[in-house]
């Protein structure tokens, strides 16, 4: 799934969502860029989008058929970040 949904978010308020990212069986174990951005609405109606933000996940070799810690790491991170980001999108006073 590459969509998180937050029906609506307070100014002030964060809210954290999980987006499933894997690597494909040919992934060189190394770091790639992932790109993320925001559509909300304004008070008033219109819908926007944010700019674009770039984060990097790191793919690592599978052990055999454990939990892919380094992309559960990655999406973490992501988390945070958007949650980061949205936070400060949505807290700024204009």
């Amino acid at each position: 799934n590459d969509e998180g949904i937050i029906s609506e978010l307070p100014p002030g308020e964060s809210e954290e969502f999980t987006i499933a990212l894997s690597a494909g069986a040919n992934a060189l174990p190394k770091r790639y860029p992932v790109s993320f951005d925001f559509q909300y609405e304004m008070p008033d109606g219109d819908t926007e989008v944010s700019q674009t933000y770039t984060t990097p996940i790191e793919v690592i070799e599978s052990e055999g058929g454990g939990l892919p810690v380094g992309l559960i790491v990655g999406a973490v991170i992501v988390i945070g970040v958007l949650g980061v980001f949205g936070w400060r999108r949505f807290n700024t006073d204009e």
